[in-house]
């Protein structure tokens, strides 16, 4: 039935899935029993559980409620829904796998007491767990809520509360069969607020009987100043078994319902009005405040074919690729479970092809498409396979282009234009195409003689929840290109800013100084950073902007190649002896309490870990997460660390030193740790891991999430990449052994140090260098580039910090060319500037600013030490002075008459 038509008729325009109902039969549901004994396919896992119980039948409900059901009905269906949830429990498609989201749907599932919760609880909990779910949705009507159920909810679990306030006018709530009126709502507000749940929507229908311009307008400042995490509107329908279907069709009335035009008027008015307060559009028919913090796991889940684990009268659910639905009929339902079996009444094993239209159907709801997620999941081009189609809709004013079809911020299921999206694993950055984009992940939108500048949603999302901004600049510098112009910091991350072009800076936003929280969300809009004059032709276009995304991501494991290189690794590595393999997500989004870091944290014996971070940086982050160990040994190098190797260096073996009496023990084991950027070729993995595995015992060797089929072992997140280990080589060296066989005050240094380098400071502490002896190699660099006289030599030779007070405080240039990465400054923002670790690592962020545009590191320690010379009332003198000794192989300039000359009067006897 096509939506262009203007009145809103008896039929239902939803679209919940693919294929119809109506083909679902009886004769499927043997399939649905073998999935269920049979392990599981490598996906999520989610839980719905209905509630089919209503104070009232609302006039435009098409849903299995029951209004007549007693105290005594309600315990006989919860008895029946623990009992369904037993039998699954122990079948062998759960596969030990948790529950990746759970969602009380109804019905009213807030129709149930708080005593009838508990024991809803408590009997679930006795057969599953969801501790673990990243989220736990429950459905609320406002007149069912009191202050005590609230609190029992959030007791429960529930991270999201679903409210269906539908209307703010009683008369319009009144006059569809809302059971519920408009105080009731605020007051339910109030205790949702108070118990501080995670994740807050509202629910709206635009064009319900009664509904006006004026009225709607109402309902938008009001849900507005409720301000909720997330807004879902959908636009009234009339399906057959409505109580206005079938008085319209009884009595041939005129629908009641206002038109489709208006209500799609007023959705794309109230999308409008939310942006405008910093929202942003999630789907057709959602949109969300901060995206960075919230989402809706059950429909990004659910679309992208997880199982759904169904439970209660008439649900529906998928598992391992078979759909079914329980029986619609009370009695049925229940009968079925008190002879212990699965209530099923009928089900569907769909195709390759429909399991893909499915899936693409149901992602078109959010109003984006990506083709590479299609061919990567099912071998297909849907650009090409429905190139008619996709012509049809670019007619009609959406677009599709590489494969990403775009959407528009406010025009909900109609208009499908103007951003572009790159999905950075499963979240969506926006790229808006009325504006340029620099290289630095900034965007450029044209001002009177000049661009305004802003973070791009790429850059938003890494930075995440940003509260510290800082100019070291003034309006009116001159500036070049890749200038430093300031600093900013996150929960997860910190950087130095730089100026995306070169050009005069014209004004910054004030604003930002006071509250810079704007960036998060509303980064496109009031989140703007400062404007410039200057020239746009380093600006990237949103296409081209897409390509660098591309590009930058590559590097990321949701790259084919590198999923491959995974792949061929873990299927080599497959009944290895003595070898156990686990997956978690990416280090980078483990929680602290989720269940990538608790496996890691219940690993007991020796671990392998290969990853796509820097071994040292992923030893912070474990360390602080309580996965320590002692660094293990490998000889496993990257042509870049072999490159800065002496010839005569030898492998340091790694031996126990005495712990500084104030650090914890660490567990008697070794974590190593493998850096999957090294090589292309599985190979060399394989073979360090097998000779690893023959001098210790090792129990885990933990990959990256994005196998899909391969492994079953942990939870796979969004494919960015893996954790790595406790400490690794790096430069050439490990983490707090020497290679090199240096020195510290003429006595040699142990070859392995198994704890951070311990420095005791107060806050009093002055700005000065500390040099990690047991990695100095008297190279003598960071004495040729300081110019400041803060290094010197003992006696025998050996580096040593002579003058600290002449340091000058904010230049950790010297860290920057220590080849050895031996210098480490205690104050500086990011606590170990070269890469050595701290006492405390509690504070630890990643460093984005090469990501926003930073110089290489060696450009960047001459700017700063230029800094510090001018301020000094000296020259600047750039590269010229005191350049690393790993520079002198890089190609030099041709020689000239000059260079002739010159040799000439060398040669001279004088």
């Amino acid at each position: 039935m096509s939506t262009e038509t203007t009145k809103t008729e008896v039929g239902s325009y939803f679209i919940a899935n693919y294929p119809p109902f109506s083909q679902w039969n009886e004769e499927s549901i043997a399939d649905v029993h073998r999935a269920m004994s049979e392990p599981p396919a490598d996906v999520p896992l989610g839980l719905y559980v209905h509630i089919p119980f209503c104070r009232k039948r609302c006039k435009f409900c098409y849903f299995r409620v029951y209004t007549d059901k007693n105290a005594k009905d309600v315990e006989r269906y919860v008895s029946a829904l623990s009992r369904e949830i037993e039998l699954v429990s122990h079948l062998p498609v759960m596969g030990g796998r948790p529950f990746r989201f759970v969602y009380f749907g109804g019905g009213t599932p807030s129709f149930l007491g708080v005593r009838q919760l508990n024991s809803l609880g408590e009997r679930l909990r006795a057969n599953i767990d969801w501790s673990l779910a990243e989220e736990v949705t429950f459905e609320c009507e406002p007149g069912t809520l009191s202050e005590p159920k609230v609190k029992a909810l959030r007791e429960l679990g529930v991270t999201r509360i679903s409210l269906g306030v539908e209307n703010f006018s009683d008369e319009v709530l009144e006059e569809n069969g809302r059971a519920h009126l408009s105080p009731e709502v605020y007051k339910a507000w109030d205790w949702i607020q108070a118990a501080d749940f995670p994740n807050t929507n509202i629910d709206l229908i635009a064009g319900m009987v009664g509904e006006t311009d004026e009225n709607w307008q109402e309902n938008i400042r009001r849900v507005i100043e409720l301000s909720p995490d997330s807004v879902t509107i959908y636009q009234m329908e009339l399906p057959f078994n409505t109580v206005y279907s079938r008085d319209l069709l009884g009595n041939e009335k005129e629908s009641p319902v206002a038109d489709w035009p208006t209500k799609r008027r007023w959705v794309n008015e109230a999308f409008d009005a939310l942006i405008a307060e910093g929202y942003s559009v999630s789907s057709t028919c959602t949109v969300f405040k901060n995206t960075n913090k919230v989402n809706f796991s059950y429909r990004d889940n659910l679309w992208r074919g997880s199982d759904l684990l169904a439970t209660g009268v008439a649900s529906f659910g998928h598992i391992s690729g078979v759909h079914y639905q329980n029986h619609a009929s009370w009695e049925k339902y229940l009968a079925a479970l008190d002879e212990g079996k699965l209530p099923v009444a009928r089900a569907m094993h769909p195709t390759r092809q429909q399991q893909l239209i499915r899936e693409m159907v149901l992602q078109l709801k959010t109003g984006r498409i990506n083709a590479s997620y299609f061919r990567e999941k099912f071998g297909a081009e849907i650009v090409e396979q429905w190139d008619d189609v996709w012509q049809d809709y670019q007619n009609q004013g959406r677009r599709a282009a590489a494969g990403i079809f775009r959407r528009g911020t406010s025009r909900g299921s109609v208009y499908m234009s103007d951003p572009l999206v790159f999905m950075m694993g499963e979240f969506p950055a926006e790229v808006p195409t009325d504006r340029l984009y620099a290289r630095n992940h900034m965007w450029a939108q044209a001002t009177d003689g000049g661009y305004r500048f802003g973070f791009s949603a790429y850059a938003v999302r890494l930075l995440q929840d940003v509260y510290f901004l800082d100019w070291t600049v003034d309006p009116g510098t001159q500036l070049f290109e890749k200038q430093e112009i300031g600093s900013i910091e996150s929960s997860k991350a910190e950087s130095d800013l730089f100026a995306p072009l070169g050009g005069r800076l014209t004004e910054f936003n004030e604003a930002l100084l006071s509250d810079p929280s704007t960036i998060n969300v509303d980064t496109y809009g009031g989140g703007w950073l400062f404007t410039m004059e200057g020239s746009d032709e380093t600006l990237l276009t949103p296409e081209a902007y897409l390509d660098h995304l591309e590009a930058a991501w590559s590097g990321q494991s949701a790259n084919p190649a590198k999923r491959g290189l995974e792949e061929s690794v873990v299927a080599e590595l497959l009944g290895t002896p003595g070898v156990e393999i686990t997956v978690v997500p990416h280090l980078y989004d483990l929680k602290p309490d989720g269940s990538g870091m608790l496996c890691l944290q219940g690993i007991t014996g020796d671990m392998i870990v290969l990853s796509w971070l820097y071994p040292r940086a992923a030893h912070w982050i474990l360390a602080r997460n309580q996965v320590q160990g002692a660094v293990g040994t490998t000889l496993l190098r990257s042509a870049d660390e072999e490159e800065f190797d002496d010839e005569d260096d030898v492998e340091a073996e790694a031996t126990e030193e005495e712990q500084p009496a104030d650090q914890p023990s660490q567990p008697k084991r070794s974590i190593y740790c493998l850096d999957l950027r090294a090589y292309d070729d599985a190979k060399p993995y394989c073979d360090e891991i097998r000779r690893i595995v023959q001098e210790a015992s090792v129990q885990t060797v933990s990959l990256m999430p994005s196998l899909d089929g391969l492994l079953n072992n942990g939870a796979s997140k969004n494919g960015n990449g893996q954790p790595s280990g406790n400490g690794a080589a790096s430069n050439g060296s490990t983490n707090g052994a020497s290679t090199n066989g240096s020195t510290s005050n003429g006595q040699a240094v142990a070859a392995s140090h198994n704890e951070p380098i311990v420095i005791k400071e107060d806050a009093s502490r002055r700005w000065y260098p500390v040099i990690d002896f047991s990695r100095c190699t008297n190279c003598m660099e960071c004495i040729d580039f300081c110019l400041f006289g803060v290094y010197g030599v003992d006696a025998g030779e050996n580096i040593l910090v002579e003058q600290p007070d002449n340091c000058r405080k904010g230049c950790p240039a010297c860290s920057r060319v220590c080849p050895e990465n031996a210098i480490i400054f205690p104050q500086h923002k990011t606590p170990a500037i070269a890469g050595s670790p701290v006492a405390s690592i509690d504070g630890f962020k990643i460093d984005l600013s090469k990501l926003f545009g930073a110089p290489n590191a060696m450009e960047v320690a001459a700017m700063e030490r230029d800094r510090e010379l001018v301020a000094d009332g000296r020259e600047a003198v750039g590269m010229s002075v005191g350049i690393p000794k790993r520079q002198a192989d890089q190609p030099t300039a041709p020689r000239d008459e000059l260079d002739d000359l010159m040799d000439e009067l060398d040669d001279l006897e004088l």
